[in-house]
Parts: C-alpha cells; sequence; structure tokens
C-alpha cells in the first residue's frame, strides 16, 4: 500500500508541475535570469506550495499517528558541514558550468549538409 500512495504522491507532483507550467525550461531560465527578462512564476508556485505543505503538515501532525504507521518519525538533526553535503554541493557545482559549457560550444557547431526539399542536391541551409 506504501508504494502505490507514493505513486500516486508523485503522479500528482508531476500534474502539478505540468499544469503551472515549469516542465518547461523556460520558465525556470526566465526565474534565473535576474538582469534579463526575469520571470517570477517559479517563485509564486514556490510560495503556493510552502503554503499547502505548511497548512498540510499542521493537520496532519494533530493525528496521533500516521495512516500507514505507527508512530511519526521526525528527521534528526544533522550537522551544517557534512562531507556528504559538500560533495553533492561541489558535483553540481561542477556540473553546472559544464554543461553551459556544451550548450554554448553546440551553438557554434559549423553547419551541416541537408538534403534540400526542392531537389536531391545537398544544401547548407535549413
Amino acid at each position: 500500500m506504501n508504494a502505490v500512495v507514493a505513486v500516486l504522491a508523485g503522479v500528482l507532483f508531476a500534474v502539478g508541475l505540468a499544469l503551472s507550467g515549469m516542465t518547461q525550461p523556460k520558465a525556470v531560465i526566465g526565474f534565473l535570469d535576474f538582469f534579463g527578462r526575469w520571470n517570477p512564476s517559479l517563485a509564486f508556485v514556490m510560495v503556493g506550495a510552502i503554503g499547502v505543505y505548511a497548512l498540510g503538515r499542521r493537520l496532519v501532525l494533530k493525528r496521533p499517528a500516521p495512516l500507514y504507521d505507527t508512530t511519526f518519525h521526525p528527521p534528526l538533526p544533522a550537522p551544517v558541514f557534512a562531507p556528504r553535503l559538500i560533495g553533492g554541493s561541489a558535483l553540481f557545482g561542477g556540473g553546472s558550468p559544464a554543461t553551459a559549457r556544451d550548450r554554448a560550444w553546440s551553438r557554434w557547431e559549423p553547419a551541416r549538409p541537408r538534403p534540400s526539399s526542392s531537389s536531391a542536391r545537398w544544401s547548407s541551409a535549413p
């Protein structure tokens, strides 16, 4: 039963992202572009999600126990400078410039010949 609830929660989350338009990279890039054409729509989605979470958390914690377990299991406090946290941050931070570099290089690729629709000859025009 836990697996069914987890799948349903994931589907609900995916539907919410799709309905809000946050599955499109343009929305995320627009949110991160502070000095260009900034798009605050992702901030509104995040604030809405925080509100839903806060209300849901208050309602759930009023219960004596969760639906599919005997007790609540709150997270334990974690150290701020945990080695796994630092390692994961370094991997993410190192990967972001690498993918940005790859996207920048892909813009400078020379045009490849493509078949023309009007004739069987090859043309470099798109």
